[in-house]
């Protein structure tokens, strides 16, 4: 499924250089997303941070990792949680999609 109206997200993909380091291996973009803000959060840990989780809604087949960093237009930036989803449908083989969670931190 393409959103007509949806928004072009810059993906990042993180890895270890041989001093062990996390650097940059990769950016590239995905056309045609969505982000659905499902919750946020005030940790009770003392600290003025604000935990929000969101949905990425993404063609079907976008590569996107479990370790890759989502950034808006906007320049909001998001950490992909656990691993992206393409969507089927076992009836029809109908491939609406594909369902990422992120988070992001701030404060």
């Amino acid at each position: 499924m393409r959103l007509a109206h949806g928004e072009t997200v810059t993906v990042t993909r993180y890895g270890t250089n041989p001093h062990g380091e996390q650097t940059v291996i990769s950016e590239h973009e995905v056309p045609h997303c969505a982000i659905v803000i499902r919750s946020s959060a005030e940790p009770l840990n003392l600290r003025s941070e604000v935990v929000t989780t969101a949905t990425l809604l993404a063609p079907y087949g976008a590569d996107i990792r479990e370790t890759d960093r989502v950034t808006q237009a906007n320049g909001t930036r998001w950490d992909v949680v656990g691993k992206p989803a393409d969507v089927k449908s076992p009836l029809t083989g109908w491939r609406p999609g594909q369902r990422s969670t992120l988070q992001h931190v701030s404060g």
